[in-house]
């Protein structure tokens, strides 16, 4: 149970970071993990789980000397910057550092990645499914609606309205489906783009990839655009070399 629930969280992570928890520089994506890691080794502790971390699996791992980059960066900033900025910086920092010991430790031990792409699959859809009924709704009805939810506070401290101005104000709609700016959207659904274009055992991975990439193009998104025509490319260059290769 506890591995599900770590697993939803990581993916659900993108958009409670959206949202203020009430404590300080803290969202509800930060606290739900942080309960996590600490559920976790107050299960360690009572039944005395001998976890056994090897040195050089370590050493091997890239978060690990990001870990270290992070650490050494933020010596560096405190040594040379007033005090003012040295608590951003800690803040920052000991955020980071936070995750990379979730992507290091905790995702080691509780992570499910099958569990986490059959629902991710899921949220993919209704995100995207959401995209496209905020554009149908906006150009048959004129009604602007927004995937905010309204009862939190966002971390750019915007009320929904200003949030469904900003998508209406430029010269055309920009929607964002569940998230505050059509980019997040983007960044969301592209690894399952990729996930789709490069993993064979999926029916109709074509249709279901044009159809992500094509919700890219109306989500306005010009990383979003840039980036899926790359993992197009991307594949092509990898299909054609497996064929050169046969």
């Amino acid at each position: 149970m506890l591995r599900n629930m770590y697993t939803i969280t990581v993916l659900l992570l993108p958009v409670l970071s959206q949202y203020k928890s009430g404590i300080p520089k803290i969202t509800i994506g930060d606290l739900l993990l942080i309960f996590n890691t600490i559920l976790l080794f107050m299960i360690i502790s009572v039944k005395s789980y001998d976890i056994k971390i090897r040195m050089r699996t370590i050493v091997k791992n890239p978060f690990f000397w990001l870990f270290v980059y992070i650490i050494l960066g933020t010596m560096l900033s405190c040594l040379t910057q007033y005090q003012v900025v040295i608590v951003e910086i800690m803040g920052s920092s000991m955020r980071f550092i936070f995750y990379m010991f979730c992507a290091c430790v905790v995702s080691g031990i509780l992570f499910d990645f099958n569990y986490f792409i059959r629902q991710y699959k899921k949220l993919v859809i209704f995100a995207t499914l959401f995209l496209i009924l905020q554009i149908f709704l906006f150009y048959f009805t004129n009604y602007e609606l927004s995937g905010v939810i309204p009862c939190l506070e966002n971390v750019q401290n915007r009320p929904t309205k200003a949030i469904i101005q900003y998508s209406s104000s430029s010269a055309f709609y920009r929607p964002s489906s569940i998230f505050l700016e059509p980019g997040y959207y983007a960044q969301y659904v592209l690894p399952y783009l990729a996930y789709l274009l490069f993993y064979k055992n999926i029916s109709h991975r074509f249709v279901k990839a044009s159809i992500l990439t094509f919700a890219c193009m109306l989500s306005t998104s010009g990383q979003g655009i840039i980036i899926s025509f790359i993992i197009w490319v991307l594949y092509f260059i990898h299909d054609i070399y497996i064929s050169f290769k046969k």
